[in-house]
């Protein structure tokens, strides 16, 4: 479960900009993720659903859902609800703070048992518009779930290609599992 753990901060440590960033959006994604074990690994392709609304100029809700179908008949559900602050640290750059109530629950093969826990996740981060249109991520990220913890490092790169719409590719890292994906977003309000 530990491995499992990691790959829910990532889905829920994306929050956006206050200033000259819009915090009112919808994420879609498509993901790789590769698990580690000692003698064995997973991979796995998922999907994911993701957004963000701005209650004022420095607190947002966060909400996501994440699907991703492993090795072995082993399938992953995950989502979750929190609230993100972000505070101006520099022109067009955050600190970007997140905590979320999540739930995960794991499939098994036919004759096998399913188990589904809650948890915790919080993510502490930098995010900036690096120019008009390229924004960089990065955020240190924690989830508890059960009696299971981890740790781990997000990256993101979103290119607007308008006002509305950024397409982009992130990254999460913790010990003993990778994701990389790449997804879309779609801006609404201001």
């Amino acid at each position: 479960m530990k491995k499992i753990t990691f790959l829910l901060m990532a889905l829920f440590s994306t929050t956006a900009f206050a200033d000259a960033l819009n915090y009112n959006y919808v994420q879609f994604g498509y993901a790789r993720t590769s698990l580690d074990f000692d003698t064995e690994s997973l991979d796995g392709n998922g999907w994911d659903l993701s957004g963000s609304a701005a209650i004022n100029e420095n607190f947002h809700v966060v909400a996501g859902y994440n699907k991703t179908g492993f090795d072995f008949d082993i399938d992953q559900t995950v989502y979750g609800i929190g609230l993100g602050y972000s505070k101006a640290i520099a022109d067009n750059t955050d600190f970007v703070a997140t905590a979320s109530y999540l739930k995960a629950k794991i499939d098994l093969p036919a004759g096998f048992m399913s188990e589904s826990d809650d948890g915790y996740g919080a993510s502490v981060g930098i995010r900036s518009m690096v120019s008009d249109k390229v924004e960089l991520a990065g955020a240190v990220d924690y989830a508890k779930i059960a009696d299971s913890s981890d740790t781990g490092f997000s990256a993101e790169a979103l290119y607007h290609v308008s006002d509305a719409i950024a397409v982009g590719l992130e990254g999460a890292w913790s010990d003993g599992s990778s994701t990389y994906g790449a997804g879309f977003r779609v801006y609404f309000g201001n």
